[in-house]
């Protein structure tokens, strides 16, 4: 096992994976009311006085409290377009870090269908999701903010599509085994 058979394909896909975990525990959408708080809570200023340093604290504590309940992420949202998302997201992640640990691992495939693919598949998937939620909103598109969740999202799932593509091709045309003693095929 060594990290050094890891194309870059299999890299990029497994790196933007794990980034993509992170995406969706931030904010993917909050209310006009949130980003208010938000302004709130942040542009407070501290009068003088005996009583100067508590009165902002309280109010940007109450600001803080109200921008929080109106936030969500795609693990908060109960839809079922959501959990769809969600779902596709995280089998995106896991099937990216499979093809790189069999990858690291030396396994070699018979059929067109390996984990490369089924992860580009996935992320391209997983991309018309995230755009069709980004266009249909949870709620009232008049009151629901988009935050940068569902951005950073499309962005890593093009970086995994574009790195699983990569090694995709790669083993389909040999060039991921070419510094490899032939070892027996792997069947999937």
């Amino acid at each position: 096992m060594s990290f050094e058979r890891l194309t870059k394909g299999d890299a990029l896909a497994w790196i933007a994976s794990l980034g993509l975990l992170f995406v969706t525990a931030i904010d993917w959408y909050s209310s006009l009311l949130g980003n208010a708080a938000r302004e709130i809570q942040h542009d407070v200023t501290v009068p003088n006085g005996a009583l100067g340093s508590e009165i902002p604290s309280t109010v940007q504590d109450q600001a803080k409290l109200v921008a929080q309940g109106q936030e969500k992420n795609l693990w908060q949202l109960h839809g079922g377009i959501d959990r769809l998302i969600l779902i596709v997201l995280l089998a995106t992640v896991i099937c990216a870090t499979v093809a790189a640990i069999l990858r690291v691992g030396a396994y070699r495939y018979q059929g067109t269908i390996t984990p490369s693919a089924i992860t580009a598949i996935l992320a391209a998937l997983g991309s018309l999701l995230v755009l069709y939620r980004i266009v249909q909103q949870p709620g009232d598109d008049q009151v629901t903010t988009l935050k940068a969740g569902p951005w950073l999202a499309l962005l890593a799932l093009g970086l995994i599509c574009l790195g699983a593509s990569l090694a995709w091709a790669a083993e389909q045309d040999g060039s991921a085994y070419e510094d490899e003693p032939s070892p027996e095929p792997a069947t999937a």
